[in-house]
């Protein structure tokens, strides 16, 4: 260091104040024998997670060659061993600078997405030298902009604090190709002569130390499957990617390892239909699914040939229906406890399905009842597809003193292969900031639904009726909230034909902690004039430092408010997405 010194006339005492006049004359300050620097630091370079969306041209088997090679090896991929794949979604970690804007954010992370794309023989894509060239192998990838998050600790890089023991979960899933073949060429390169794709992946998730290894690294598995590929010769993944859902983080080892036993259940999408009807006082109406999701979870005895279903969890967005007068809004039906089926069968007991069906009722509030079956229902799953039959009841009141007897019948169908499966991993914190249900958001002045058709993400985004000013509140939750950032992204539809093109109105943010006696307090406004009509645009909240403080501060009972003022259109504006960016 000495040496550098001298070269840069900062050797001694004289030659740093030298250094420091030339600095200050260069910034136009006192040269006083120190700088002070004006302003707030930069903030720190983070850690950052994108999904990418890939297509692009694989392998199914190499060959050995001495003239076509591929990265100067003694293997190619020959032209009938091409392969298209995608499009698919992988994610990925990557650093991104302390401060920098969102749009250098996206940068980043189409960056990091390319390397999906790169890389060459034994990488990430073995195809990559070759990829683009004008030839028969093509890839692209990339980023989901709507995607982009900060880390939660232990996504991308190892905490610093004292190891905590296995105590991070990670949820996620390796994909690729197996190898069903092995070679060496001449060169000394060992090659996969055939290489199928493992539908599915595996998963990988499991409860890691943070302190030792990331939810990344774990979800890679040294790429390896963690189960050998039917007919595979090894482990090891070829074309890897994979995907890490969800980080979780638990308070003892014993709390993560009762979330990883959750392994091997299923997810399945309810789709929007017809799945069932009910009669009440002579009435039938009939039950119309808006969307949902299920989880089963199979086990069998030791030969595979008896086994027991249990469904989990199940969660229906229902059309409104009117009952004994009265117009239930945005009813769901949600499983109360899990259900499991008679050993070797597909029968449920009598009473073992309840469901609590929830709605809103104008004036009233919220109101709530549970169905029961008081007959066997059937629970039957084959390949990717799930069914719920059967016979349920209840006592509904009808009155203040007043009851009735319901009866009905529900056939609900699923499948793992229905977009709406995904939402069936959602946190509660998820669907209250994802606008999945009414049930997370009121408003004391206009009605509130949900809506399949236009989202950003998840299963459904919230119509918002009405014209003029009006607010929605959330219900409580406890902070600090993960990836808390300065800044609020909220997702907005501003519905066409608007009664004043010139004026489209505005949406406010507000956040109350009753605990922290903070109540209502401004976090900004954005204009919705200007924004593209019949179109969602991503509105930016930045957060004051006061505001900020508080989320990052240990509350239980905080909720955010949005207001939204606009005209009455008959398309009502739709609120979707509430992150931190």
């Amino acid at each position: 260091m000495r040496e550098a010194r001298t070269a840069f006339g900062m050797s001694g005492r004289g030659g740093f104040r030298a250094f420091a006049t030339t600095v200050a004359l260069m910034a136009g300050i006192p040269a006083c024998g120190s700088i002070t620097v004006v302003g707030p630091p930069t903030p720190p370079d983070h850690f950052q997670q994108v999904t990418c969306l890939v297509t692009r041209t694989e392998c199914t088997g190499w060959e050995q060659t001495t003239t076509d090679k591929l990265d100067n090896l003694d293997v190619h991929c020959p032209t009938g061993n091409f392969a298209t794949m995608g499009p698919f979604n992988a994610t990925i970690c990557y650093k991104t600078a302390g401060g920098g804007t969102f749009e250098q954010q996206k940068a980043d992370a189409q960056k990091a997405c390319d390397s999906y794309c790169a890389s060459g023989f034994g990488g990430l894509y073995p195809l990559g030298s070759v990829a683009n060239k004008g030839g028969p192998v093509t890839c692209q990838a990339t980023e989901l902009s709507d995607t982009i998050a900060d880390e939660i600790p232990g996504q991308c890089t190892k905490t610093t604090t004292q190891s905590p023991g296995a105590t991070t979960f990670a949820l996620c899933n390796l994909f690729g190709r197996a190898c069903n073949g092995q070679q060496t060429a001449p060169d000394g390169t060992q090659f996969c002569t055939l290489m199928p794709p493992v539908i599915s992946g595996q998963s990988t998730s499991s409860c890691f130390d943070s302190s030792i290894t990331t939810a990344e690294s774990v979800c890679q598995n040294s790429f390896e499957f963690p189960d050998m590929p039917p007919g595979a010769v090894n482990k090891s993944v070829q074309f890897a990617y994979w995907n890490v859902a969800n980080v979780e983080l638990n308070d003892s080892e014993s709390a993560c390892q009762a979330e990883a036993d959750n392994l091997g259940t299923s997810a399945y999408g309810v789709g929007a239909g017809p799945i069932g009807s009910f009669s009440m006082q002579g009435t039938t109406t009939a039950l119309t699914s808006k969307g949902g999701f299920a989880t089963l979870k199979t086990s069998c005895d030791s030969t595979g040939e008896f086994c027991v279903t249990k469904l989990k969890s199940l969660k229906v967005q229902l059309a409104d229906v009117t009952v004994a007068g009265l117009t239930l809004h945005n009813p769901e039906a949600n499983l109360v406890t899990s259900a499991s089926t008679n050993f070797g069968t597909t029968s449920l007991p009598v009473n073992a399905v309840k469901l609590s069906i929830e709605g809103d009722i104008t004036g009233m509030g919220r109101a709530r009842t549970v169905w029961s079956n008081p007959q066997p229902m059937t629970l039957s799953t084959s390949g990717t597809n799930a069914s719920l039959s059967g016979a349920f009841s209840a006592t509904v009141n009808t009155s203040l003193i007043g009851t009735a007897s319901l009866t009905g019948n529900i056939s609900i169908t699923a499948s793992t292969t229905s977009p709406n499966a995904g939402c069936a991993n959602q946190s509660t914190l998820q669907q209250l900031l994802g606008f999945e249900t009414t049930a997370d958001w009121s408003s004391p002045q206009v009605p509130l639904s949900l809506t399949t058709s236009r989202k950003t993400q998840g299963c459904f985004g919230m119509q918002v009726g009405g014209g003029n000013y009006r607010t929605l509140n959330s219900v409580p939750f406890a902070t600090p909230l993960p990836g808390t950032t300065g800044t609020l992204g909220l997702d907005v539809f501003n519905p066409p034909n608007p009664p004043n093109p010139f004026w489209l109105g505005a949406v406010q943010m507000y956040l109350s902690c009753p605990s922290a006696n903070f109540n209502n307090q401004y976090i900004g406004q954005v204009e919705l004039t200007g924004k593209p009509l019949n179109a969602f645009s991503t509105l930016n909240f930045p957060i004051p430092a006061p505001i900020l403080s508080v989320l990052q501060g240990s509350h239980p009972d905080c909720f955010f408010s949005i207001a939204v003022n606009a005209n009455a259109t008959p398309t009502p504006p739709v609120l979707d997405n509430l992150r931190f960016k």
